[in-house]
């Protein structure tokens, strides 16, 4: 039915194929290139701070009642702990089928139910889910043609972060190297001494009038509880005066009430009366009628009986009841529904007016209790106030030595206290909302010390003490600059710098935010000549190699099929009906991916890729059968329908059973599925259609393209090739055994080469930038470490092809993980260096000379130059776990395979178990002795 409907009407279909290259071409405009599908590793890591703590502190106040907490989650497969100095790292390994997302809403939850048994110095614990989206996107060094490095951190602080964190899609800017203009504040002795001596001087003098202000304040206290006294017969008095004047006016509003209740029910009354009459008025108008109509007949007896009814309504006469009718036609009802409504009117003010006044006498009795409960706690109050004073008169004179002591400023100004105070001043808080009648207010509290000005001028304390003005950091201290910039490290092709560390947001593609941020790289060194943004890692340039290669792939091999074709089909009309079911099924495939929400990803390219030889199959079983039925007689429109009606049967088989290879996946859990998932809908897309098209767009040509005198050749049956393949299929239906064992051998040879070449997730990928990570020599200084990177960034500089070489402290990057970093290692240093376009063969040299520096300072360096899903998940090729409750057996066996494991030539860059370990020393405190000695 398709093939005939296509026949019969090209144009229809050509319409739905510019459709199709429409929609598709959209749908290529709008997916943005990522590496891999959305990948969620079922791990979840819960890391929580304890700053000071050791590791085995760290083990039993938080890694075990959290582990005893996390151990209850549902799903949960295999739970892990690192208790470590300072922090406590726990991970979770969940069932593949779990929720993510819901799970660490569970986790969070967990964690809260523990969170007061914690101790009050540990952090919060961040719950982080194990994702490529926590890697960085992009590490940028910042650096400027007329700045030093200080100067970089403060235009990088004031100027550079603010726009760079605006980019679409970055979830996080980390500044690395930033250098902090600080203030260090020197406690002066002298200062101090002088104003202890100012101070005793004012406490004797103060200590003098202390008496005689006592004994006055004694005084005043007396002639208070006097005036007391006489307040309270004024609220008494004021109390009956204003009932008496709310009682009066309560009295007139009830009269008044009451004599417009009198005058509504008068009018009600008149009101009825009149209801009541009209409402008889049409029985009246008809008894007038009867009557009149009784004389006009001049009978005797219905004249009586017209009189009777006149009598028996109470009307002597017609003319009396036709008056009475046209008195009651002129009632007007509404002048008395208005004076009701005046008089609820009036009655709704009445009570109203009561109502007040009963508030009033509430207000009134609540405002006279209270001002009378307050008289008497005031008199109370003055009572003990009056003792107080004469109690503090007898203790005054004993009071000298202590306020000189108080006094001293020795005692008073130390490192810890001035410390606190600048500390609790230097704050800035939210501190809720306050509400009026037409929003809420946000209410801040607190300032951050904005300049050296500020900070000079800032109140201590205030002593409070006559002649002796409030302590000023000024009058303690010197305040000096002092810049930080002796406690990090970070290098740029030499030169002091400051690197960026860019973080996505996960509903954005890598290549997306990172192309975003390389174009706003470019704005702002446009805007400023001389700020340069050199890229030290970024990957969305491994995206772009990495589509762009498979791209390259996918149309070299759509071109060499298409040569293929031409080869065997030997006809170009033929050839191009076919190859254009090419680029027509996979623009119909992209368009399939859009909608299913498969991304442009290495994965499903490849799907693409590996469809693209599949993709003519179709098309060339119908051209060929409808090419032979040309051959055989039929007309163009005949051959063009059964052509392809004769094998539609055959290619939708065969179509659905390539495509059934791929069905398993959807039964696979896990990380498997997430990856290949894209894989097999991508090439179900391309083969499903491919076969659309070779039963509707491959008729439809062939009808207007195939030639009307078809060449008896077509597919060369008489040539060389052809009686060569002839003559090698009969040798192998009369050699039918040796066939078969031959292929049984080259089955198991095959096999055999395939277990020999190993196994692996993930092959790796050769990227034009490299990482190292090095590590000093414990004991070393940060100014020795700068010192060796130093030199070995400046030997790595010589090499040809490297056009930029970053270094920065590893503990600095920490925080892109979202970790709290508590103590700076300046032992350790991550290293980039980016090599030049295609000068990519001399990264061995690079690694060589690293090399030398590692034996020549004792070092140890892991160079990686490719790139691979292990190290970017953040995790290692060869993981071995042990489990024992002995410690030291276990380190004993740890370091026996550790050994035996750096013999083998196959492994590289082997872990120390004790590289991560502290010595410490434990002082016990005899803590009777301590006592005995106060």
């Amino acid at each position: 039915m398709l093939s005939k409907f296509s026949v019969k009407k090209p144009f229809t279909i050509f319409v739905a194929i510019i459709i199709v290259l429409i929609f598709g071409g959209v749908s290529l405009y709008k997916m943005t290139p990522d590496l891999f599908p959305g990948i969620t590793a079922p791990y979840v890591m819960v890391m929580t701070a304890d700053p000071g703590a050791s590791a085995e502190e760290a083990e039993l106040e938080i890694t075990e009642p959290m582990e005893k907490q996390l151990a209850t989650l549902q799903k949960l497969k295999n739970i892990t702990s690192v208790s470590a100095d300072n922090y406590s790292l726990i991970t979770l390994e969940m069932e593949d089928d779990v929720n993510m997302d819901a799970i660490s809403v569970d986790i969070r939850d967990k964690i809260e139910q523990i969170r007061d048994q914690m101790p009050e110095e540990a952090g919060t614990p961040v719950v982080i889910k194990a994702s490529m989206d926590i890697m960085p996107v992009i590490i940028a060094a910042v650096s400027h043609e007329d700045m030093d490095a200080a100067e970089v951190s403060t235009l990088t602080r004031d100027e550079l972060l603010t726009p760079l964190e605006g980019i679409e899609g970055v979830a996080s800017v980390s500044s690395m190297g930033m250098i902090d203009d600080g203030l260090q504040i020197v406690l002066d002795q002298e200062k101090i001494d002088d104003l202890n001596e100012r101070v005793k001087d004012e406490i004797n003098g103060e200590i003098d009038d202390g008496k005689s202000k006592v004994r006055k304040g004694i005084n005043q206290a007396k002639s208070g509880k006097s005036q007391i006294k006489d307040g309270k017969k004024e609220v008494n008095k004021g109390e009956t005066k204003a009932e008496k004047e709310l009682s009066s006016a309560k009295k007139k509003l009830l009269k008044q009430k009451a004599k417009l209740e009198a005058q509504k029910t008068a009018l009600q009354v008149q009101k009825e009366t009149l209801q009541a009459q009209l409402n008889n008025l049409p029985t009246l108008v008809e008894l007038a009628a009867d009557i009149t109509e009784a004389y006009q007949t001049a009978d005797p007896a219905q004249i009586q009986m017209a009189q009777a009814k006149l009598e028996g309504a109470g009307f002597e006469t017609l003319e009396d009841l036709q008056a009475a009718i046209k008195n009651l036609q002129s009632v007007d009802v509404s002048p008395i529904n208005k004076g009701l409504k005046q008089i609820d009117k009036g009655i709704a003010q009445i009570e109203q007016g009561l109502a007040q006044i009963e508030t009033q006498e509430a207000s009134l009795s609540y405002q006279l209790s209270t001002g009378y409960s307050d008289l008497s706690s005031a008199g109370a109050a003055v009572d003990i106030t009056i003792s107080q004073l004469e109690s503090t008169l007898k203790e005054i004179e004993g009071t000298r030595d202590s306020a000189l002591a108080a006094g001293d400023l020795d005692k008073i100004i130390t490192m810890d206290n001035v410390s606190s105070i600048l500390t609790a001043q230097n704050f800035a808080m939210p501190a809720g909302y306050v509400t009026d009648d037409e929003a809420e207010i946000l209410v801040s509290v607190g300032d951050k010390i904005r300049d050296e000005d500020e900070l000079y001028n800032l109140i201590l304390f205030d002593l409070d003490i006559d002649g002796i003005d409030p302590i000023r950091v000024s009058d303690v201290a010197t305040v000096v600059p002092a810049a930080e910039d002796d406690e990090t490290y970070a290098r740029i092709n030499g030169e002091n710098g400051v690197l960026l560390t860019f973080s996505r947001q996960s509903a954005y593609a890598t290549a997306e935010v990172a192309d975003n941020i390389n174009e706003k790289f470019e704005q702002m060194e446009k805007q400023d000549k001389g700020l340069h943004f050199t890229a030290l890692m970024d990957q969305g340039e491994y995206i772009h190699q990495i589509i762009n290669s498979v791209l390259h792939n996918l149309l070299l091999g759509g071109i060499l099929a298409i040569l293929i074709l031409l080869f065997f089909l030997r006809d170009i009309r033929p050839t191009i009906i076919t190859a254009i079911s090419i680029p027509v099924s996979v623009v119909f495939a992209i368009a399939l991916m859009y909608f299913s929400g498969v991304t442009l990803n290495m994965i499903s390219l490849s799907g693409l890729a590996i469809g693209v030889g599949m993709l003519v199959d179709n098309s060339i079983v119908v051209i060929e059968n409808t090419y032979r039925l040309r051959s055989l007689g039929y007309s163009l429109v005949q051959s063009a329908v059964s052509g392809a009606v004769q094998v539609a049967g055959a290619i939708t088989a065969s179509t659905l059973t390539t495509i059934c290879v791929f069905v398993p996946i959807i039964f696979v859990d896990g990380m498997t599925r997430e990856i290949f998932m894209d894989l097999a809908l991508t090439v179900t897309y391309s083969l499903l259609a491919s076969l659309l098209i070779a039963l509707t767009l491959v008729p439809a040509m062939a009808k207007g393209m195939l030639v009307r005198k078809p060449k008896k050749t077509f597919l060369g049956q008489n040539g060389r090739v052809v009686r060569k393949y002839k003559s090698a299929a009969a040798w192998a239906l009369t050699h039918k055994k040796w066939v078969l064992i031959g292929a049984v051998l080259l089955l198991l040879a095959s096999g055999g080469v395939l277990l020999t070449r190993g196994f692996e997730y993930m092959p790796s990928m050769a990227t034009p930038q490299i990482s190292a990570d090095i590590t000093m020599p414990e004991d070393s200084t940060i100014e020795e470490t700068a010192a060796v990177n130093d030199e070995i960034m400046d030997a790595v500089r010589k090499i040809d092809g490297v056009e930029t070489a970053g270094a920065m402290l590893s503990s600095d990057t920490a925080g892109v993980l979202g970790f709290s970093v508590t103590d700076t290692d300046v032992t350790a240093v991550s290293m980039y260096i980016v090599m030049k376009e295609g000068e990519l063969e001399n990264i061995p040299k690079v690694v060589k000379t690293m090399r030398k520096f590692e034996k020549k300072y004792g070092l140890e360096i892991t160079t990686s130059a490719d790139m691979d899903m292990a190290s970017m998940m953040g995790g290692n090729d060869i993981e071995i776990t042990l489990y024992s409750d002995d410690l030291d057996k276990l380190r004993e066996t740890a370091a026996g395979i550790e050994d035996r494991m750096r013999e083998m030539k196959s492994l590289e860059n082997v872990s120390d178990i004790t590289e991560d370990s502290t010595e410490e020393i434990h002082v016990t405190v005899d803590k009777n002795i301590a006592m005995e000695e106060g």
